[in-house]
């Protein structure tokens, strides 16, 4: 009987983050009409493009996100 205010979500990356899997699964947790917040990022790479890659494409994917309401 606890309401609950919203879920927070973990982003663990060890290579390229996919957009479209990412929206789906905000889709899937947006069902519950809570607020989404990423409580955690990192991109496990030593490849720095590569972790700048992942950091856009993640945060692109989340800010993009209506349900998304803060990282």
């Amino acid at each position: 009987g606890v309401p609950l205010g919203g879920i927070g979500v973990q982003g663990h990356f060890g290579g390229r983050a996919d957009a479209r899997g990412i929206k789906t699964k905000l889709d899937k947790l947006a069902q519950f009409g809570l607020p989404i917040r990423v409580t955690e990022f990192d991109s496990n790479t030593d490849n720095e493009e590569m972790k700048a890659l992942t950091l856009a494409t993640v945060y692109t994917a989340c800010f993009a996100h209506p349900a998304v309401k803060g990282i």
